[in-house]
Parts: C-alpha cells; structure tokens; sequence
C-alpha cells in the first residue's frame, strides 16, 4: 500500500512540475486551454411545467431503438429515456446484468422523481420516469423496461469529473447477454469501438434513437487534456471519432470486447489569442481535434471495487503551449500507405485505427501526370492535414506512382511510398 500511495504521489508531483514549467517557459497564465462539453440531447417541451410533466412521461414511456443494419447492434445497448421539468432527456446506457443498466450520471440527474434527492447518491426514485429501450433483431424482439431505482449516482460536478449511474430495472431481461466489465483500463493507441444511440429527430416523428457503432482510439495524454496519462486514471480521452447527441452513458469497448469505459462528453479549445499564435507557429494547419472524455470502469467503485482502490485521483486540466506539448510527446510518427485500389476513378484509403487518412485523387486514366491528394493525421488530440501529391514516372504506360508529401511537421517534408517500400503499383485502365 505504501508503494502504491509513493506511486501515485510521484506522478502527480511530475505532472505538476512539468505544467509548471511549460506556464514559465511561455508566460504566466490565468486560464485552462480546454473546456469540456455534454451533447445537448434535450427535447425541451411546450406548455406549463405540468402539462411538459405529462408530456415527457408519455414520450420517456413510448421511445424506441432500432437498428440501421441488420445484425449489426448490440443487444445489450439501450436507450436511456428520461422524463424532466424542461422535456426529454435521451442518452445511450448498457446492460451490465439482468436487471441493470450503466449510464451517465449528467443523463439522470434532471429525472422528475430525483427533485429533492439531490443529496443522496443511491437508491433513489425513478418509477415513471426513466425507461431503458433495448431494439429488436432476428432471435428477440425489441423491449423496454421502467426504471425500479436508481442504485448509483457518482455525483459528477463537471466534464472532468466521474459521471456515471446505474439503473435498476423493474424487469429482468433474461434473452439479452450482458456486458463483460473490462478489470483494466485502456491502453494508450488502443482501438476502442462506442456503441451509440443516435437521437431521432423528434417531435412529430417519434423520440426515438438509432443504434450504430463508432470506431476510435484511446489517446493518452492529449493536447486538451495532458495530465490524463495512465491506464489507472478514472477518466480516459480519445480520438479520431465524433460524440453527438444522444452518445452520453455509450458504452465503450476495448480490443478485448469488454466494457471499459462509458463516453461523457468532448473536449474543445477555449479562445485564446495567445494560444491561436502559438498554435499558427508550431502546428502544421493550426488545429486540434475533437477529443472525446470517458468514465472508466476499472475505476468506477460499483463494479470494480478492488480495481478502484488503486485508481490515481483525476488531475486538473492544465495549459500547455504546444511548443512545450510536443517536445513532452515525442516526434510524430511516419507511416507507409496501404495499397490503393483503382480503376476507372480512385477510391479513398481505407480508415486505419491510429490514423485516419482520406486521399481525394484525379484519375489517373485521364492522362493526368499529378493529382492532389490530402491525408488527415490525428495525433495525441492535435489534427495535421498534409496536403501531398502523386506523380506518375515514366514510361507513363507502367503506371507506377510515387506519393510525396510536401510539407511535414516532423522532417521538413519525405516521400510516402507503397508498403513494400517500392512503389505503388497502379492497376491498368478499364
């Protein structure tokens, strides 16, 4: 336990100092970088506060989930319906035993029964307000179950908090397989895979949701949020994927196919114009990217209490310059591009799990010696688009192509060839 408590000690201490000298080195600041953001996924209702009551029960009561491909959603996703004083609240949530479903806490917590329950954090009222929504496929039908009791708030006071609550249904399903609780947390460059709901549009059209799943990457360490840097911390950030509406409480699956973690929100770039200049002198396009924040299970008390224990304490967020970022994170890393396909016009390269890349090229059966071509590297919560080009070598009739980049934030500029190192081989016009 000793050893345990030095670790975690020494770690704050190092982060600490190192946020310290990145302040120093670059001027005194005042303010974070980052700000955090939940997805709005309110249906705000009209009429007095007790006709919009009846109203968001009945809509709560009545919302769906369905598929957009056959066989390809999860059975154990659900709709988390939730009736308020403002309308409906809807977010994503998972079955984690018979009669038990894990979502964010920000999704509940509005609930019309939790009104003066705002003290406690287990077992509190939810009977007619929450319903948990579970869609349909070839072996089950689509179900719905009530909420019997909130078992499990965590409380969150904010993006960089924990956020998560479990539900307690009226009902167990005993047809739809839980969820298997990852003891771990998400390795840094680790593919993740977010099962989301999606919210329907609403209204006249039904409060419904969409269940589809959304390939990222967890991201230790990143621009927006430096200090989240273990596989220990109870908040995770990733990348390379977009949190909409409707994807709070989502669960996310590591490489394994366990749940280890649920989405609760993304982070953005505050207004700075101090930060702007310095993005403009040391980042290629002047971006960063979308970078979404999670609860980790391995560190949720509730289901994991030995795991917990060990867990570090969530740091603040801090306000490093990127200068001082990237000479903490290292050099950016160059990869070789998979094969092309082609024919009659090119089709893009195939999404890859630490880099996402979409080439946007000119045919080369129109005679076309040069095309441009873009690549979009996410990398540790900073985006770099790298505009290149292909160039056909000689004698055109071979139809062998070399990929340049023209400009690089790591070299000065270097030349992408095909994988074997060679060059890319072009298959002949049709």
């Amino acid at each position: 336990m000793e050893k345990t408590g030095l670790k975690k000690a020494v770690f704050l201490v190092f982060w600490v100092a190192i946020a310290l000298i990145g302040a120093s080195s670059c001027g005194p600041r005042n303010t974070d970088f980052a700000r955090g953001t939940h997805p709005d996924q309110m249906d705000r209702l009209s009429g007095e506060k007790s006709e919009r009551r009846i109203k968001a029960r009945a809509a709560a009561r009545s919302a769906s989930l369905h598929c957009t491909i056959e066989g390809e959603c999860d059975p154990a996703v659900a709709l988390i319906a939730v009736a308020t004083d403002e309308g409906l609240e809807r977010c994503s949530g998972v079955l984690i035993s018979e009669d038990r479903v894990l979502t964010n806490d920000h999704c509940v917590n509005k609930s019309l029964s939790l009104i003066g329950w705002n003290t406690r954090n287990r077992k509190l009222p939810c009977k007619g307000s929450v319903f948990a929504h579970f869609s349909g496929d070839e072996q089950r039908s689509a179900q719905h179950a009530g909420c019997f009791e909130i078992e499990f708030r965590s409380g969150e006071s904010g993006i960089n908090s924990q956020d998560y609550a479990i539900i307690k249904l009226d009902r167990s399903l005993t047809d739809r397989k839980p969820v298997r609780i990852a003891r771990r947390g998400f390795r840094d460059r680790e593919g993740a895979r977010i099962l989301r709901v999606q919210m329907d549009q609403g209204g006249a059209a039904g409060y419904g949701g969409t269940q589809n799943f959304l390939p990222c990457s967890a991201s230790h360490a990143t621009f927006l949020y430096p200090l989240l840097n273990s596989m220990d911390s109870p908040l995770m950030t990733f990348g390379d994927c977009n949190i909409q509406a409707g994807n709070s409480g989502a669960p996310i699956l590591n490489e394994d196919g366990e749940l280890a973690g649920i989405v609760q929100g993304y982070l953005t770039l505050k207004q700075d114009p101090d930060l702007e200049q310095e993005l403009r002198e040391h980042l290629l396009d002047e971006s960063y990217g979308l970078v979404g924040i999670g609860t980790q299970t391995r560190c949720m008390s509730e289901l994991n209490s030995e795991n917990a224990a060990s867990c570090v304490s969530v740091p603040p967020f801090s306000h490093f310059f990127p200068k001082t970022y990237l000479d903490l994170v290292g050099a950016f890393e160059e990869s070789n591009l998979p094969k092309a396909e082609s024919g009659e016009v090119w089709s893009a390269v195939p999404t890859q799990t630490s880099v996402r890349k979409r080439f946007f090229t000119a045919p080369l059966c129109r005679r076309s010696d040069r095309f441009e071509s873009s690549e979009l590297n996410f990398k540790k919560g900073i985006n770099h688009r790298f505009q290149a080009e292909w160039r056909v070598e000689t004698p055109a009739s071979e139809r062998k192509a070399v990929f340049t980049l023209k400009e690089s934030p790591f070299s000065g500029g270097s030349s992408f060839v095909s994988p074997d190192g060679t060059l890319l081989e072009v298959p002949a016009c049709r």
